[in-house]
């Protein structure tokens, strides 16, 4: 059996690879999309696993990991337009989308739990925050 460890990064690339390749999200942020964040970086763009948990289950009829996964946006736009748009196409996206491959995981389901738009301390930059749910077993 995997470990959480190896589903959680799995999960993570699927999600990156997932958003790079939705036009809605893209028309927003191009491919700035990091798992971590560079030190040039240019809003908009999307962060993923900022706070990230991996569980392990096992229950009678299976094993696997729950995990939940942070995703946020980041803008400077003047309104909260720009970010609540960013974070409805992300959930578009993932939110029960049962197509998404993790490599050596099967997912049994990937679910939107909350998101928060937040206007940042210095008063420019406007921050959306989203959790997820995301549950897998070892293939």
């Amino acid at each position: 059996m995997a470990s959480g460890e190896d589903s959680l990064a799995e999960v993570i690339k699927t999600v990156i690879a997932t958003l790079k390749a939705d036009s809605a999200v893209t028309a927003i942020v191009g491919d700035k999309i990091y798992s971590h964040i560079p030190q040039a970086k240019v809003e908009p763009f999307i962060e993923i696993a900022d706070q990230t948990t991996s569980v392990p289950f096992d229950t009678k009829d299976s094993t696997g990991d729950s995990i939940t996964l942070s995703v946020d946006g980041w803008s400077v736009a003047e309104t909260v337009k720009e970010i609540a748009d960013l974070m409805a196409a992300v959930r578009r996206v993932l939110n029960r989308n049962k197509t998404l491959i993790v490599t050596g995981h099967s997912l049994i389901d990937i679910y939107w739990e909350f998101q928060q738009f937040i206007k940042e301390a210095d008063g420019v930059t406007w921050h959306g925050h989203s959790r997820y749910r995301i549950d897998t077993e070892p293939v």
